[in-house]
């Protein structure tokens, strides 16, 4: 009887002391869990105030914990392409893209860095690729038409570009980036008009897109209007003198 008494007490103290270690490590792990949010929030912080240094020292920490982490690497590639380190950014990218091929987030920055890099066929299959998995994120097909305007394409594939900054201004509104380049391009096929009605657009989001001045008054030239241009003309070497200045000094 006795015998079974201290049988039972030990299998309770056991039962206590388990219990116990699994509760510290639950305890420990949601408290590192915490931790590892409030440092990610941190390195995003920093990335969005171009802090890319301090991000990066952020996020390597995490990294080494965590080496499968996709989230966490994308914003490490995310960080290096803010530095122009852009074999880095495509690095860290293809191993976010490895971990979880849906990432349109990953394939659109890489697509950047490759650009770049000069790899501009390279950019254009990933940004078809962020489309095809994200369809819904704007910048891909703006980005796609913008690489193709700079490679000479044919006069007939210029309303495809059209249509990529079409659906990119549908899925946001206030992209002035899409609102420029849309008027860019109806520009060599004589639709002044629209021309100008988009670059006013882009003018309208970001006062200080110094191109949208010059490309209207390109426009305004295009139908006679010698004064618009004039004014136009004028506001672009107002917007890119200071510029100027602030990079040679």
């Amino acid at each position: 009887m006795i015998a079974n008494k201290t049988k039972i007490n030990y299998l309770m103290i056991t039962g206590i002391f388990l219990f116990t270690l699994v509760l510290l490590f639950s305890c420990e792990k949601k408290k590192f869990e915490s931790q590892k949010t409030i440092l990610i929030s941190r390195a995003e912080e920093a990335i969005d105030s171009n802090q890319y240094e301090q991000a990066i020292e952020i996020l390597d920490s995490l990294i080494e914990t965590d080496s499968v982490n996709a989230n966490l690497l994308y914003l490490a590639g995310k960080a290096e392409r803010g530095l122009n380190r852009n074999e880095e950014a495509i690095s860290y990218l293809s191993k976010a893209i490895k971990l979880n091929p849906n990432y349109g987030e990953a394939y659109l920055e890489r697509g950047g860095a490759k650009f770049n890099s000069g790899d501009w066929d390279g950019a254009l299959s990933d940004y078809d690729k962020a489309i095809e998995v994200s369809p819904d994120l704007p910048d891909p097909y703006a980005l796609r038409a913008a690489v193709r305007c700079f490679q000479r394409i044919e006069m007939d594939s210029i309303n495809d570009l059209i249509d990529d900054f079409t659906t990119a201004i549908r899925l946001r509104p206030d992209y002035a980036f899409a609102w420029f380049f849309r008027g860019f391009v109806k520009i060599p096929i004589e639709d002044y008009e629209g021309a100008i009605e988009d670059l006013t657009r882009a003018i309208e989001l970001d006062s200080s897109y110094a191109d949208a001045y010059n490309q209207r008054a390109i426009a305004w030239r295009a139908l006679g209007e010698l004064e618009k241009a004039k004014q136009d003309s004028l506001m672009f070497e107002l917007k890119v003198i200071p510029c100027k200045l602030a990079n040679d000094t």
